[in-house]
Formats: structure tokens, sequence, C-alpha cells
């Protein structure tokens, strides 16, 4: 944690034509109910707030999580890189994180409209979800070209090899020409408490690319 700060601090003095860090609003958007998103999914209207005088969704960049979460262990690693993506500590003000569920995410205009993707996958006989790639089959026509080097990067859950999973990843994310700025993320087998925060560290290195 003491290294995330320090990390994220210095992007905060050094990125390009920063506003002051410590901004005054936090946004996160669900799109595409899904229960067991526990507190992102309880919010009026699917938006949940913490906001205070002084900020605007307009100042904001807009990370746009796209996932796939049948399963407990994926349902904690989603919500985990989420919280890190929109620690107030770091990004008050700053990002707009807009969580979609990935059979709802075919619309082309949503990753138009984000400044930088995360996506998230269980590894299915080999390869990522059916629901991710149906997302990217409703949407990669109509990408390529548009939003090249934008800023991505992606974890996976798998129980003994996320291999398959990743290459899919890689080929379509490079078709993209989308831009990789943090190591994707692989778990395999149980999820514990070490993991969760590992993931959540994650999340906040991925928003933190939106400083610069």
């Amino acid at each position: 944690r003491a290294g995330l700060a320090t990390s994220l601090r210095f992007l905060c003095a050094f990125g390009a034509a920063i506003a002051p860090c410590r901004l005054s609003a936090l946004t996160v958007r669900v799109e595409g109910h899904n229960p067991a998103m526990r507190y992102f999914s309880s919010a009026r209207d699917g938006w949940f707030h913490a906001r205070r005088p002084g900020g605007s969704v307009d100042q904001m960049k807009r990370l746009l999580v796209i996932s796939h979460a049948p399963t407990l262990a994926t349902v904690s690693l989603r919500d985990a890189v989420i919280a890190g993506t929109s620690d107030p500590e770091f990004f008050d003000g700053l990002v707009e994180v807009v969580a979609i569920e990935a059979l709802e995410a075919t619309d082309p205009q949503a990753y138009l409209d984000a400044d930088a993707y995360l996506f998230g996958t269980p590894v299915n006989f080999g390869y990522l979800s059916g629901a991710l790639k149906h997302s990217f089959d409703s949407t990669y026509g109509a990408l390529q070209g548009h939003v090249r080097r934008r800023p991505f990067s992606y974890w996976v859950h798998g129980r003994s090899d996320a291999t398959g999973a990743r290459r899919a990843l890689d080929a379509i994310t490079t078709g993209l020409e989308l831009r990789l700025v943090a190591e994707p993320f692989e778990r395999l087998g149980d999820v514990g408490d070490d993991d969760l925060a590992a993931a959540r560290e994650f999340g906040a290195t991925v928003a933190a690319h939106l400083l610069d």
C-alpha cells in the first residue's frame, strides 16, 4: 500500500497538465445490473456517488471496466479491481469509472466514450468467457482505427492455466491497437485476501495512467 501511494503521488505530481490531485468527486457507474455487485449496484439509477462540492464529471477521465464474473472468486476480484480504480485518496474528481457487464457491453459508443479500458474474465475451457468475446464480437469492427493507443489492461481467473485466455485477449487488443499500461493480473485457484489486495493495487495502477 505504501509503495502504491508513493507511485501514485509521483504520477500526480509529474503528470502532464494535471489539476490538483485531490479534486472533489468520485463517481462509479454500473451498467447491466448484477446483484453480486454489492456496493456498486445499490445506488439509485445505477450510479454510486461520493461527491463533494466543486467537482464535475466533465473534468474526469473515463475508465471503462467490462467484465464477466459468474463465480464468487471472479466477483471478488472484479470488486477489488474496481475499488482500486475508484480509490478516493488518489482519484477523487479525476477518474470516472463505468463498469458494464460483458453481455451488456455491445454498443461501440461505450468504448468510444472512454479514455481507457479494463477487461476481466474467467478462463472457460482454456479460453476467455463467451460473454466477453460477445462484447468484442459486437464492437470490434466499429472500433478499429478509433481507439488506437488508448490505455488498457486486463485480469483473468482460472483453475489451472490461463494461457489461452491471455493469448486471446492479447490478440484482440493488439488488433485494436490498444496500449498495455500494466502487466495483466492473473490468479489461479482459490482467491484470498492477499490476492484481493493485489487486485485492488492493480486497478489503482491502471487508473493512475489516466493522470499522465
